[in-house]
């Protein structure tokens, strides 16, 4: 077999990542028409969080008599551990029901979390596994005054009245609104709002709200989810987020409402499917506490007015509920409404405007806000003519109205079904730590708007059918022909477990002809595919991750396998995503992604290869200038640290590799102010039995300024005729200047 130097392909892989990239799943990027929604999973956070920092772990279990410090010894009761929880904790709750009126309040004693480290509170088995019930007429999770918390994954029932009492599923706001300590930096994520109340979710005076990917399916006396003073202090208008949601259920009035002052406020990519008597979105409205208006202590803000909602964008929504209106002006300003499909058959009116006139101030004296400068634009409607209101608009509300048709194409993806995946995803790194994956397939959501990295056949890329948001899907059309995108020459490593998934769309097709997406291993050395030549595959070479036949699959469907095995001989791999020769029908293909283990096949010949045995105790031969950094190496572990010097300094290990053929070798590397020209490197040298060396092989290397650390992988290494033993070095050759840091080595005996 040739080998094949991943580290020449910068098969790269970062751990301890930032905040910014701590799931790295994209759900839309660039799908928006003017950029203005965020792409990643990340990006519908609190922006100053950094989930690197949540490490701290409580274990809850129905029954648990632990202690909680982890899942063989948890403790029974949920309010136990938020009592306990201290900023950067997640605590991890094992599925099952659990009967408890949960209390995050300061008030009673529970820790707020910090602005980059925050409390997370997570369904560990997955999304709606753990479920929390209320006990009565009462909320079933509360907060207030607490911030930087979040709620992940649970199914969440109220048991309460719909016309009395303090019942809402969920409810997060300061005990007294006008004492000026919010709930602040929420993220409510992946939970199913069931059961009953006075609202399913209730925010009142705060700001940096995230309700991402919920489903709604309750019975509401009031509203679907309702906003009180929302924003009002924000420094960043986009954190306070609506998205990725399923509105399901009944409310007597909306499914959404923002009301009493609530701006800066982003409603985006929402499916509203609720029986609701006025309207799916209220935009402003007054609430039962404007009688306070005058204590609140935002009123002096430029942008706070006491029943208005200001600078609300709703976009890319689809609203297929049975409504009064799909969305309401009711003393807003500045609100934006566009791309959303509101031709509604369910819904009296596309829009309505309204004028709010209110007299039950303190003191007796008229609120009256007039809706002001709103725009709606471009959104697909059921009328051709472009006034999309009912009835005749007073010039004096200055509304912008243009775009909006029954012509529109909407393909914008709504609902919380299209975050499944990404919510058990960050489910399982809040488990278990980050991925160690390494991703294989470049382009695999098909961003870059054309085929690079793959070629096709009778296919093409295209914008108009896409999944999780994303702006292309690579599409098959079959006309009789076998139609193909195949992208080649991807480099394995035998024995090596791999994992693949994608979501895949059809429909129309014969019911004969299949659908299929295969991984392809090729050997290189019995002439299989490499650099463009085409032979058979290796036996047993094909591993098939779909195999359709719908005639009819008008959604996407998500495909996947593990436990993937490279065969013996394998050393490239193709992934072949095709349609048979159905004279009917389309197929699309979105999201592919092909995921390796970055721990290497093979016995590992080193000891203590990640250093935590400070003493090394003989294992590692380690130059005078250099020394183990207990907190230095990755997750704060220890690592070797190198300092330049001004020739080669190195440290290495020995190990025994008589009638070894080959090699599997990688190691992390992280460098600091290196000199121009000089590098940190691992290399593997091969000695004879006269102590000769008679062969090397680079690993890997790196140079200047890293700031985290880098994975180099050289997989089959092959080992020279007469060797031996072999040495892996870890070195910096030379410039008088930095130093580097060296961990997680391997070298091992491939099979």
């Amino acid at each position: 077999m040739i080998p094949f130097p991943f580290s020449s392909l910068e098969r790269l892989l970062r751990r301890g990542v930032s905040a910014s990239c701590f799931i790295g799943l994209s759900i839309c990027s660039g799908f928006s028409p003017d950029g203005s929604v965020p792409g990643n999973l990340d990006d519908l956070m609190p922006s100053s969080w950094d989930l690197t920092t949540v490490s701290n772990q409580i274990w809850v279990a129905p029954g648990g008599t632990g202690d909680g410090t982890s899942e063989s010894s948890p403790l029974g009761v949920i309010q136990s551990a938020i009592d306990e929880a201290t900023p950067g904790t997640v605590i991890l709750v094992k599925a099952g029901t659990y009967l408890e009126d949960l209390a995050i309040t300061k008030g009673e004693g529970v820790a707020n979390g910090t602005n980059s480290s925050p409390i997370l509170l997570v369904s560990a088995d997955g999304p709606e596994q753990a479920v929390i019930q209320s006990s009565g007429n009462v909320t079933t999770v509360r907060s207030s005054r607490i911030s930087n918390w979040g709620v992940i994954g649970f199914k969440i029932i109220g048991s309460g009245s719909k016309t009395s009492g303090d019942n809402s599923p969920v409810k997060l706001g300061a005990t007294d609104i006008t004492a000026g300590d919010p709930c602040n930096n929420w993220l409510i994520a992946g939970n199913r709002i069931s059961g009953q109340g006075r609202d399913g979710t209730k925010y009142y005076s705060g700001r940096n709200i995230h309700w991402i990917g919920n489903t709604y399916d309750g019975d509401w006396g009031q509203e679907g989810c309702d906003h009180v003073i929302v924003g009002v202090q924000n420094t960043n208008g986009d954190d306070n987020q609506f998205a990725f949601n399923t509105v399901g259920g009944s409310a007597l009035y909306t499914a959404i409402t923002l009301k009493m002052g609530t701006n800066n406020f982003q409603i985006f990519n929402n499916d509203f499917q609720i029986d609701a008597g006025s309207a799916a979105i209220r935009l402003g409205g007054n609430g039962t506490l404007l009688g306070l208006i005058d204590e609140i202590p935002y009123q002096t803000e430029p942008d706070f007015d006491p029943q208005t909602g200001v600078k609300i964008r709703v976009l890319y929504n689809r609203f297929t509920a049975d409504v009064g209106t799909n969305v309401q002006f009711y003393g807003s300003r500045g609100c934006e409404v566009s791309y959303n499909d509101l031709s509604n058959p369910n819904a009296s009116k596309d829009l309505k405007d309204g004028i709010a006139d209110l007299d039950n101030d303190a003191n007796g004296d008229p609120y009256l806000f007039t809706p002001d400068g709103n725009l709606v634009t471009d959104n697909k409607i059921v009328s051709s003519t472009p006034n999309v209101f009912t009835g005749a608009l007073d010039d004096g509300l200055n509304y912008t109205i243009s775009g909006n048709s029954s012509t529109v194409v909407f393909n914008y993806p709504v609902g919380a079904s299209h975050l499944v995946s990404h919510i058990s995803a960050l489910i399982s790194t809040l488990r278990d730590g980050p991925s160690t994956d390494i991703t294989l397939v470049e382009n695999g959501d098909f961003e870059t708007g054309d085929d690079s990295s793959w070629n096709t056949t009778g296919a093409s890329i295209q914008s108009s059918i896409t999944h999780d948001g994303s702006a292309y899907a690579a599409m098959v059309t079959p006309s009789g022909n076998y139609r193909k995108a195949i992208q080649e020459d991807i480099p394995v490593l035998a024995g090596e477990t791999l994992s693949a998934e994608g979501f895949v769309r059809m429909s129309g097709f014969d019911g004969v002809h299949k659908v299929v997406y295969q991984l392809r291993f090729y050997d290189t050395d019995a002439g299989g595919l490499y650099n463009g030549t085409v032979a058979n595959p290796v036996s047993a070479g094909n591993v098939s991750i779909a195999s359709m036949t719908e005639t009819v699959n008008d959604d996407w469907e998500h495909v996947s396998a593990g436990n993937l095995i490279v065969p013996n001989d394998a050393d490239i791999m193709t992934v072949w995503l095709a349609a048979q020769q159905s004279p009917t029908g389309s197929v699309y293909f979105d999201d592919i992604g092909v995921y390796a283990s970055d721990v290497l096949p093979g016995a590992q010949l080193l000891l203590d290869p990640d250093f935590a045995n400070s003493n090394n105790d003989g294992d590692w031969t380690v130059h005078s200038s250099a020394s183990i950094a207990a907190t230095a190496g990755m997750d704060g572990s220890p690592a070797l640290h190198q300092p330049a010097g001004t020739a080669y300094t190195a440290s290495s290990q020995e190990v025994d590799i008589t009638g070894m053929s080959t090699l599997n070798a990688s190691g992390y590397i992280k460098t600091n102010n290196l000199a121009s020209g000089k590098s940190a490197l691992i290399q593997v040298r091969f000695y004879n039995s006269s102590d000769v060396k008679i062969g090397s092989e680079s690993v890997g290397s790196l140079g200047g300024t890293s700031g985290d650390y880098v994975q180099f992988i050289n997989a089959a290494v092959a080992v020279p005729s007469g060797a031996e033993y072999a040495t892996l070095r870890l070195a910096v050759n030379g410039g008088g200047q930095g130093e580097a840091w060296f961990d997680d080595l391997q070298l091992k005996n491939a099979p």
